[in-house]
């Protein structure tokens, strides 16, 4: 059977795996939970627990993982699988060579790290883009079409998350590149909550545009946030990144 694990963050699933494995443990438990993901977010994050409590695999589970693994091959973009079966490690450093996403292997004594390495999963739903960079401390957020109140509900999420298990952020890089405008103006005010509750977590800010339009927003933001505000062209991005590191 697979008992469900609760992970911090809202594109990320985990079980595991206790006893004999059947089709209908994928059929009706992990794979239409993985739809539902997969409806709100382009990419998601995977725990996969096989302790010393497996016995098998049924054929029609096989059968199953192996269907689920290439049909989603794309929506996953993290996968944690936590074991300490030999057979079991040596498959999946077979599958890691062809799957295009990170796969990382944990001892079971390693579970928290594995729930801590799957949480960190950047949320990719239709209209945001934004991930932590945990060794670097830069988070990056990029807008895909319109801001909408949903987006800084899920940046707050992926900030406290962070926040939790790390110290501050050395900067944050807005690339707006896709960027179209706030949906609403509550948008506008989520904008500015987000902004007020975790200004002093943030120590610079890179705006990344070729438009003039958004030097504007650079001197306001210089206002509002004690952070180092700075402009970068698109095809910068890297450089926007070594200044924060600096």
């Amino acid at each position: 059977m697979l008992k469900q694990i609760n992970l911090p963050c809202d594109n990320c699933l985990g079980y595991e795996v206790i006893g004999k494995i059947s089709g209908a443990d994928y059929e009706n438990i992990m794979i239409p939970e993985i739809k539902r993901k997969l409806k709100n977010y382009s990419k998601i994050g995977l725990l996969y627990h096989i302790g010393d409590d497996f016995e098998k695999y049924e054929a029609k589970a096989i059968f199953d993982d192996t269907k689920l693994g290439f049909e989603h091959i794309r929506s996953f973009e993290r996968i944690a699988v936590v074991t300490n079966f030999k057979w079991i490690i040596n498959s999946i450093h077979i599958f890691g060579i062809i799957f295009p996403g990170k796969v990382k292997i944990f001892k079971n004594d390693e579970l928290d790290t594995a729930k801590e390495w799957t949480s960190q999963t950047p949320i990719l739903k239709q209209w945001l883009n934004a991930s932590i960079d945990e060794e670097k401390w830069i988070m990056y957020f990029k807008p895909l079409g319109k801001i909408t109140p949903e987006d800084f509900e899920y940046l707050r999420k992926l900030m406290s998350s962070y926040l939790e298990r790390n110290k501050d952020l050395k900067g944050l890089v807005i690339d707006t590149s896709e960027f179209t405008g706030y949906e609403s103006f509550n948008s506008f005010i989520k904008h500015f909550k987000f902004v007020k509750e975790h200004q002093k977590y943030i120590g610079k800010l890179a705006i990344l545009t070729d438009s003039n339009l958004i030097l504007i927003a650079e001197k306001l933001g210089s206002l509002f946030i004690h952070a180092e505000v700075k402009k970068f062209k698109l095809a910068n991005k890297d450089k926007a990144f070594e200044w924060i590191t600096k």
